[in-house]
C-alpha cells in the first residue's frame, strides 16, 4: 500500500472537483445560451406576426388590401417564399384579388402542392419565372442572399408591400 500525504490527496480531490464544476458550468452556459437564442428567434417571429396582422387590419379598416400593390404595379404573377401562416394568408389574399400565385418556395416543406394547389419548391431548386417573389419570413436578408442568382425578378418583403399600400393612411 502506498502511503500518501492526506494534504496531497485533498488537493487533488479539490482540483478535480473544481475542474468538474467549471466544465459543468461551461456546458450549462452553452445550453442556456442556445435556449436564449431559440427564444429570441421565437420572439422575433411573434413580433413579425403581430406586425403583419396589425398592418393587415389597418389596411382592411381603410378598405385597402395587399393585392392593390400588385394591381397598381401591373404585377400579375407572384411566388411566395415561406408557407407558414403569413404565406397561406397571402396566397388567399392574392388569389381573391385576381393575382396569380405562380408557386410557393419553402425550405421546411417538401415538394408538393400548397393548400391552394400551387407547386412548392425548395429555395435551391430551379425556380420557374415569375414577376416577383414575396418573402413572408422574418429573415429577409438571408432569404434574399439565398435566392440571389436563382431568380431574376425582384424579391420583396411582405411588410414593405403592406407599408407601401398603407402609405398616407395613418
Amino acid at each position: 500500500m502506498i502511503d500518501m500525504n492526506p494534504w496531497i490527496v485533498l488537493g487533488v480531490v479539490l482540483i478535480l472537483g473544481m475542474a468538474g464544476a467549471i466544465a459543468g458550468g461551461l456546458i450549462l452556459r452553452a445550453k442556456i445560451e442556445g435556449l436564449i437564442r431559440r427564444k429570441n428567434k421565437d420572439i422575433e417571429q411573434y413580433r413579425h406576426f403581430y406586425q403583419f396582422f396589425h398592418q393587415l387590419y389597418l389596411l382592411e379598416q381603410k378598405n385597402r388590401n395587399i393585392s392593390m400593390f400588385f394591381v397598381e404595379n401591373d404585377i400579375r404573377y407572384v411566388a411566395i417564399y415561406g408557407y407558414a401562416v403569413v404565406g397561406q394568408i397571402l396566397e388567399q389574399e392574392l388569389e381573391a384579388g385576381g393575382i396569380s400565385v405562380s408557386y410557393i418556395i419553402d425550405a421546411k416543406m417538401g415538394a408538393g402542392l400548397s393548400s391552394g394547389g400551387k407547386p412548392i419548391y425548395a429555395p435551391a431548386a430551379k425556380l420557374p419565372e415569375t414577376s416577383m417573389v414575396v418573402v413572408t419570413t422574418v429573415d429577409f436578408s438571408e432569404v434574399r442572399r439565398e435566392l440571389d442568382g436563382n431568380v431574376s425578378c425582384p424579391v420583396v418583403h411582405i411588410l414593405d408591400i403592406i407599408e407601401t399600400v398603407g402609405e398616407g393612411l395613418r
